[in-house]
C-alpha cells in the first residue's frame, strides 16, 4: 500500500511531541477516560424523521489516540507514578479496560452492536488548553489492518491487494474538560446501514422543495459528571457509555 511507510515515523513524531508535554504532568489531575459506543439492533425511532444530513463533528483542537497500547497508571499503584508514567491519549490495553462486563454485555444481546470499546489517560485540562478526542472507525481500521500485515517469505514478491477504503460508520469526538468541576462534550456522527425515508423525498406540492433522506445522524451533548460514575448519552439509533476515572491527584506532587 503506497505511503503507509509514512505512519510509523508520524506515530513516533506524534509520540515524542506529547512526551514532553509530560514535564509538568503533576501540576493537574489525570483521568482515565473508556468510551464504549454501541448501535441499536432494532432502534425505536419512536416516528421520528432525519433529513439533511446534520454536519460532521468539528476536527479542529482535535488529537487522535497514539494507537500504540500502553500501560495505564492507576490509582492502586503503591508508589507515585513518575512523570514519564503519564502519556496522554495512548490507547491502553484491552485488559487495563474498566468496563469489560458492560461491553460482555452488549455483545451477547441481541438489542445492542458494539461499535467500539477504547480507553486512553489524559489531564483534566480547562476549555482553553483541552482537545477533544476524535474517534473514526476508518482509522482504526487502518490500523488493524497495519498489524495484521504479514511479511513476504525471502524471494517472494509481496501481493498488493486492491486498495479498498474502509466504509464510514462511525465519527465522533469525546472532550473532557475542568474547570471548578468536570465536564464532559460527546458529539457523534453515526452512519446506519440505511435510513429509508421515502416520503422526504417526494417534492412537497405547494414549493416543490425535494426534501432529502439523512445518510446520517447526530448526537451532541454536553454535561457535568463525577468521577467514575457511568454516563449515558442516548439516541435513537445509537448510543455511548463513558467512564472517567481519577488516576492522579495534582495534590499528590507534593
Amino acid at each position: 500500500m503506497k505511503g503507509t511507510g509514512v505512519l510509523p515515523v508520524l506515530a513516533v513524531f506524534l509520540y515524542n511531541a506529547l512526551t514532553v508535554f509530560t514535564v509538568s504532568a503533576h501540576a493537574v489531575d489525570w483521568y482515565q477516560v473508556e468510551v464504549v459506543l454501541f448501535a441499536y439492533t432494532e432502534p425505536d425511532a419512536g416516528g421520528e424523521l432525519w433529513y439533511e444530513n446534520p454536519g460532521l463533528p468539528a476536527r479542529r483542537q482535535t488529537i487522535g489516540l497514539i494507537m500504540e497500547t500502553a500501560d495505564p497508571v492507576s490509582v492502586d499503584t503503591p508508589d507515585a507514578p513518575e512523570d514519564e508514567d503519564l502519556k496522554p491519549y495512548v490507547s491502553l490495553h484491552g485488559q487495563d479496560y474498566r468496563l469489560a462486563g458492560i461491553r460482555r454485555v452488549m455483545a451477547s444481546s441481541r438489542e445492542y452492536r458494539p461499535l467500539l470499546h477504547v480507553a486512553w489517560q489524559q489531564p483534566g485540562l480547562d476549555a482553553r488548553n483541552v482537545r477533544a478526542v476524535r474517534l473514526d472507525n476508518t482509522r482504526f481500521e487502518r490500523k488493524a489492518a497495519e498489524q495484521v500485515e504479514v511479511e513476504p517469505e525471502p524471494g517472494q514478491v509481496r501481493d498488493e491487494p486492491e486498495y479498498t477504503p474502509p466504509i464510514k460508520i462511525f465519527d465522533g469526538t469525546v472532550k473532557l474538560r475542568k474547570s471548578r468541576f468536570l465536564h464532559l462534550d460527546v458529539d457523534f456522527a453515526y452512519f446506519p446501514n440505511t435510513l429509508e425515508q421515502p416520503d422526504l423525498d417526494m417534492p412537497e406540492p405547494a414549493t416543490g422543495y425535494r426534501r432529502l433522506s439523512a445518510d446520517y445522524v447526530r448526537l451532541t451533548e454536553s454535561r457535568r459528571i463525577k468521577p467514575d460514575d457511568l454516563n449515558y448519552f442516548d439516541h435513537p439509533l445509537f448510543g455511548l457509555v463513558v467512564e472517567v476515572s481519577k488516576i492522579v491527584s495534582a495534590d499528590d506532587a507534593d
